[in-house]
C-alpha cells in the first residue's frame, strides 16, 4: 500500500514535469508572443532564455534516459547520503567502490530498458544492468531477512518484488515523453509478474518447489489407484508452480490491452456507455488476477496436502490389511504336540525303571514337551519369513514331522516290549 501511494505521487510529479517541458519553445528564433520584458529589442534575451530552457529540457531527458537504463544504479556518490538517512549501508551496490576514485556512470550494460519494458529479464542484460541480484542480497542483509532461500542458498528479498518495482520505476521514466504513458503502463503491467526470466543467476525463479516435494513422495511400487493419486498430485503441483503464474501473466497482459483498446474506442459521444463497459471488463480481469495471486495457490496446496494425507492413510490401511491375521490353529497344534510328547516321555520314564517317581517324570516330560514345541514353532516361523520358500518350507516341515515320528517311536520302544500303545503315543 505504501509503495502504491508513493508510486501515485511520483506519477503526479512526472505529469507536472511533462507539462513543464511541453511549455518550452524549442525554436529559439520563433517570434515571441506574450514576453513580459518591458524593453524593446529583447531579441537576445528571448534567444538566450530559449537556449537555456531547451538545454535544461535536453539534460532532463538525457538524465532520465540514463537513469531508466540503470547507468546511475548503486553509485556511491548517489546512495551514500540516502543510505545514511534510512540507516542502510548501500555502498555494496557500487562494484567500483574499491577502485581509486570510483566511477561516475556505469557502462557495463546498455539499453536495459528494452527487455524490461517487455517484462523479459536476461542475466547478462537488464538483470545485471539494474543490479537485481545485488540489490536483493544487500536489502536482505540490511533488513536482516532471516529466511535462507533453499534454491539460491543465500538470503535475499523476493526477486519478483524487485522486478515489479523496477517496472514501475521505468514506467515513470516513460511518462516524461509524449504518449509515454501508453508504453509506461505496458511496462508496469508486463512486470507484475514478469513475463519471462532467461538465465541461471536467479535460480529460485526457475525452481518448482511444490512439484519437487511431491516427487520425493513417489513410491517404488504403486497400485493403479496410488499411481492415479500420484499423477493427480503432480498435475496440481505443476499447476501451482507454473500454471497459476501463467494465468497471472495472462490476466496482467489482458488488463493492459483491454484498457488500451477501450481508450482508443472512447469518444465524446459514447463515453457514458463505453466507460461503464471498460470498468466492468477491467474489474473482472483484476478480480481474476487477484484470484490467481491469492486463492489458486492456496487451493492447489490444499489439494496436494489432502492427496498426500489421503495416500498416507491408504498406505497405513494397506499395511494393516497386508498383515496376516492371527490364527489359533497353529497354537492348538503346538500345544497338542507338546502335550503328546511330554505325556509319552513321562510314561517312558516311569516304565524304564530309572527310579523316577511320577512327579519327576511328569516335570521332565512337561519341560521337554514345552521346549520342543517352542523350538519347532520358532523354526517354522523362520521358514515362513523366508521369501519364496513356501514349497521348501512345507517340505521341511513334513520331513521334520516324519523324522520326529520315526525317532520318537524308536526311542520310546527301545528295551521295551513293542506294543501298539507306545507306538501310538510316539506317533
Amino acid at each position: 500500500a505504501v509503495q502504491s501511494v508513493f508510486f501515485i505521487g511520483m506519477q503526479c510529479m512526472m505529469l507536472v514535469c511533462t507539462r513543464a517541458l511541453s511549455l518550452v519553445e524549442m525554436d529559439p528564433f520563433k517570434e515571441s508572443k506574450g514576453w513580459t520584458c518591458p524593453y524593446k529589442d529583447d531579441y537576445i534575451s528571448v534567444l538566450t532564455g530559449r537556449i537555456f530552457l531547451s538545454a535544461m529540457a535536453a539534460i532532463t531527458l538525457i538524465i532520465t534516459f540514463l537513469c531508466a537504463n540503470g547507468h546511475f544504479m548503486g553509485q556511491e556518490y548517489i546512495v551514500k547520503d540516502f543510505g545514511k538517512q534510512i540507516d542502510m549501508d548501500l555502498s555494496k551496490l557500487d562494484p567500483d567502490t574499491k577502485l581509486e576514485g570510483g566511477s561516475i556512470i556505469r557502462t557495463g550494460q546498455f539499453f536495459s530498458m528494452i527487455p524490461t519494458t517487455l517484462g523479459i529479464w536476461i542475466d547478462g542484460w537488464n538483470v545485471k544492468g539494474l543490479l537485481l541480484k545485488e540489490r536483493a542480497m544487500v536489502y536482505a542483509e540490511e533488513l536482516r531477512v532471516p529466511t535462507i532461500c533453499p534454491d539460491c542458498g543465500v538470503a535475499h528479498v523476493p526477486y519478483y518484488e524487485l522486478m515489479k518495482a523496477s517496472g514501475r520505476q521505468l514506467s515513470l521514466a516513460y511518462q516524461i515523453f509524449p504518449f509515454g504513458a501508453v508504453i509506461g503502463k505496458a511496462c508496469e503491467r508486463f512486470n507484475n509478474p514478469p513475463l519471462l526470466y532467461w538465465g541461471t543467476e536467479l535460480r529460485c525463479l526457475n525452481a518448482m518447489p511444490t512439484l519437487e516435494s511431491v516427487k520425493h513422495n513417489q513410491g517404488r511400487k504403486m497400485s493403479a489407484a496410488q499411481a492415479a493419486k500420484f499423477k493427480t498430485q503432480l498435475g496440481v503441483a505443476f499447476m501451482k508452480d507454473r500454471g497459476v503464474p501463467a494465468l497471472q501473466r495472462f490476466a496482467a497482459v489482458g488488463m493492459y490491452f483491454t484498457m488500451l483498446i477501450f481508450t482508443m474506442l472512447l469518444t465524446t459521444d459514447n463515453v457514458a456507455e463505453m466507460g461503464v463497459k471498460m470498468f466492468q471488463f477491467v474489474t473482472m480481469i483484476a478480480y481474476s488476477k487477484a484470484v490467481c495471486e491469492v486463492l489458486l495457490p492456496v487451493l492447489c496446496l490444499a489439494i496436494v496436502g489432502a492427496l498426500v494425507v489421503g495416500s498416507a492413510i491408504a498406505a497405513k490401511k494397506a499395511a494393516k490389511a497386508a498383515v496376516q491375521p492371527y490364527r489359533i490353529s497353529p497354537v492348538i497344534g503346538q500345544v497338542l504336540h507338546g502335550v503328546t510328547i511330554g505325556y509319552a516321555l513321562a510314561l517312558f520314564l516311569l516304565e524304564a525303571d530309572l527310579g523316577l517317581n511320577l512327579g519327576v517324570a511328569a516335570f521332565v516330560g512337561l519341560a521337554v514337551g514345552g521346549a520342543l514345541s517352542v523350538l519347532l514353532a520358532m523354526s517354522f516361523y523362520a521358514l515362513e519369513l523366508c521369501p519364496n520358500c513356501e514349497l521348501a518350507g512345507g517340505l521341511i516341515k513334513v520331513f521334520v514331522a516324519g523324522l520326529e515320528c520315526v525317532v520318537g517311536a524308536r526311542i520310546f520302544t527301545m528295551n521295551l516290549s513293542l506294543t501298539n500303545f507306545y507306538l501310538a503315543m510316539a506317533v
